[in-house]
């Protein structure tokens, strides 16, 4: 029995302790300066905040709340935008983006028509972009000029 037990404890430690090195990153790097940097994350714990407190709502059937949640995420939020930072950003990147804010606006504009479940297949859609936003892309220094 000791015999299995050291076996399996072997087995699971591998050869040598060596490590399969990570998966290379692939996703397109976006330069951004520390002050675009900081108004992206700020954007995306927005999201998520966002994401948050309708989710509350929604869990105690408030459909009244969602307006005043998801207007902030919509395209109101780009207007804090660092100047001429969209016009460097991908095409793709920048559609992702848009469809994310006018996404929200539309679930501001219609969430007590929509009704608590409508509401959450809207949602879903709207947080597709944000996967495959962090799936295609990362936030990468810019280099000085």
């Amino acid at each position: 029995m000791i015999k299995r037990y050291a076996c399996c404890l072997l087995l699971l430690m591998g050869t040598g302790g060596a490590q399969a090195a990570p998966p290379a990153d692939t996703r397109q790097p976006i330069a951004v300066t520390a002050a675009e940097r900081a108004f992206v994350l700020a954007e995306m714990r927005n999201y998520v905040a966002g994401l948050q407190r309708a989710l509350d709502a929604l869990g105690r059937d408030d459909l009244k709340a969602l307006p005043k949640i998801f207007r902030p995420l919509g395209v109101q939020g780009m207007r804090a935008a660092p100047a001429g930072m969209m016009g460097r950003f991908p095409p793709a990147f920048r559609a992702l983006g848009m469809a994310t804010h006018q996404g929200f606006d539309a679930l501001a504009d219609n969430a007590e028509g929509l009704g608590t479940r409508g509401v959450l297949r809207k949602l879903g859609n709207v947080t597709r972009n944000c996967v495959a936003c962090h799936a295609g892309y990362r936030l990468a220094p810019a280099r000085p000029r």
